[in-house]
């Protein structure tokens, strides 16, 4: 199960599964497309190498009243492991460990690990979040974080909005992305199931607890659409980890290509570290959500009614209501990255954009209208006699916090829609639309007609302001990412 850990007072249920099973079993790694892509890649499949990780850990009960929050390092599968920070070792995070970084793991060449309690890492003015003070959150030179484990924050609701808002924080400002889990309970926690830019996980099982709880906040509120993503595991906890595996196995890929599938980098203002447009957090998690592979078809409903009708009930950003984008294939997602960057035509083009290919990702640094930015891009695709379904999520992140060097707390949500047009029809309306105003990712999935031309649109929603910001673009079409070409 997803571990409790009430985060105030570092208590946690926690379950011990898999103690001593050194990595995923075979039917995940084939469920999760695994097995396919090692064997389609050979000694060329990522494994993780040189990608430092953190996993934070709700704290076990040990005999003699003492506490373990730690993989244990002796165990058969984590040989070889480096650990930050160790602890007395919990069963718990010990398989959590074996599932995201052990040698029977996607990412087995992960050689070094920091480790955290829940407390230290969130609710402790000292700890990596500072929460209660005007500090930032530390850096880290690690790039993904294992969350298996919901918590309650001790105190108000604002507390516990300022220490989501500080893990919304570090995915946006240092690409430092964060996997968590949801309850496996329907009882939703606020930690951290509620954040905006972590990739939040549930698994097939459907018990867990779907959707996000009202805060007291105009941002951090009910009704957004958690989890985003499952995987074929029988907890949250494990389906965590596993997911977090993947990641830390895409990030290898995409910074081990460097130009060759990204048109761009920067360099990360806090870390110093180069990232890559394909390893930005929103690619990682739009290529993640767009490889997934759906149980059944949601159709994008539009929810903009903002003339005070009732919403209609469930997720509005095209996600299944408890299944998110679907379940994790990662021979889609590096499909996807593996394309390469393929860039749209901004603002109102004289003529129809290039033919993009059939899979691929788009990263935006500057959209939004200010500062001479576009409104709207536009990605054209053409349906071959081979794919018959397009599967798209755009994502971008809540930005937190104006200042550089404090923490002022300052958060936007920027509203930004995916319409997709079929351009061999009079009829000028979009054929799906993705228009959730509370969620920081549109999703669709619709069946393309073999020969007929598309169009994805990113767009800005009407009433939203000029902004400047960043978002990833991902898609696929066809029943089989891998074996496409160029859709054109």
């Amino acid at each position: 199960m997803c571990a409790r850990a009430a985060v105030g007072q570092v208590a946690a249920a926690l379950v011990a599964l898999m103690v001593g099973v050194p990595g995923v079993n075979a039917d995940c790694l084939d469920a999760v497309g695994y097995s396919a892509l090692k064997a389609e890649l050979g000694e060329r499949v990522p494994t993780g190498r040189g990608v430092l990780v953190t996993q934070v850990g709700g704290s076990e009960k040990l005999e003699g009243g003492n506490s373990g929050w730690a993989p244990d390092a002796s165990t058969a599968g984590l040989a070889g492991k480096s650990f930050r920070l160790p602890a007395l070792p919990s069963d718990h995070e010990t398989m959590v460990g074996l599932l995201f970084y052990g040698s029977g793991s996607m990412a087995p060449s992960i050689a070094e690990i920091e480790c955290y309690p829940s407390r230290l890492w969130a609710s402790d003015p000292g700890g990596f979040l500072r929460p209660g003070t005007e500090l930032l959150p530390m850096a880290s030179r690690t790039v993904v974080a294992n969350h298996s484990y919901v918590g309650a924050a001790e105190g108000s609701a604002d507390r516990s909005v300022e220490m989501l808002k500080r893990l919304d924080y570090l995915v946006a400002m240092d690409d430092f992305v964060q996997v968590v889990g949801v309850n496996n309970a329907p009882q939703v926690y606020e930690l951290w199931q509620c954040t905006y830019n972590a990739i939040v996980v549930g698994s097939p099982s459907e018990r867990h607890a779907v959707g996000t709880l009202p805060r007291g906040s105009e941002l951090y509120g009910a009704g957004r659409a958690k989890p985003e993503l499952v995987a074929p595991m029988p907890s949250t906890s494990e389906a965590t980890a596993v997911v977090s595996s993947g990641a830390a196995m895409l990030i290898e890929f995409a910074h081990s290509q460097g130009s060759a599938i990204s048109r761009g980098s920067y360099v990360s203002p806090r870390t110093g570290r180069r990232v890559y447009h394909a390893e930005a957090s929103e690619v990682i998690k739009a290529a993640l959500l767009a490889g997934a592979e759906r149980a059944q078809r949601v159709e994008p409903r539009s929810a903009r009614s903002r003339t005070g009708r009732a919403r209609p009930a469930g997720p509005q950003n095209g996600m299944h209501p408890r299944l998110g984008a679907g379940s994790l294939n990662v021979r889609n997602s590096y499909y996807v990255l593996a394309a390469g960057e393929q860039d749209g035509v901004e603002g109102e083009p004289a003529d129809r954009p290039r033919v993009l290919k059939a899979l691929g990702f788009d990263y935006n640094p500057a959209f939004g209208g200010a500062q001479g930015t576009a409104r709207r891009a536009c990605y054209r695709l053409v349906g071959s006699a081979g794919g018959v379904r397009l599967r798209a999520v755009l994502a971008w992140n809540l930005k937190v916090n104006e200042s550089p060097d404090h923490w002022d707390g300052r958060a936007a949500l920027y509203d930004l829609d995916l319409r997709l047009y079929d351009l061999d029809t009079s009829e000028v309306i979009p054929v799906a639309q993705s228009e959730s105003w509370v969620d920081n990712a549109e999703t669709i999935q619709a069946v393309v007609i073999p020969g007929h031309a598309y169009e994805l649109r990113v767009v800005c929603a009407a009433r939203q302001s000029d902004f400047l910001w960043d978002y990833a673009l991902a898609w696929q079409m066809g029943t089989s990412a891998g074996g496409e070409g160029d859709a054109g």
